[in-house]
């Protein structure tokens, strides 16, 4: 129960992070910095895996390997469900 307890914990922090990284990259794009977006959009996304991910490996050394497991089977599935969600939600954006 602990690693779904973690992978939880984790994904509702790195999903406000999202939400964070969100507003502050539509900041940037009105103001026309768009180099300034893209640095926020890539760090936020490679920094939000790697911190779920360093979560549940830390569950599976800390506590049972069985808990870092269920964290990472979790952290899976959830990333898999908002990545097909996203691309359902915006499957046709910017495409000529």
């Amino acid at each position: 129960m602990l690693g779904y307890a973690v992978a939880a914990g984790a994904w509702i922090a790195q999903r406000l992070l999202l939400a964070y990284t969100n507003a502050r990259t539509a900041r940037s794009l009105a103001a026309g910095n768009r180099r300034e977006a893209f640095r926020t959009t890539a760090i936020s996304g490679l920094g939000r895996v790697w911190f779920v991910s360093a979560c549940a490996l830390v569950v599976g050394l800390v506590a049972d390997r069985e808990d870092g497991l269920a964290a990472a089977l979790l952290i899976a599935a959830l990333f898999t469900v908002q990545l097909v969600t996203v691309a359902i939600t915006h499957g046709g954006e910017g495409a000529s």
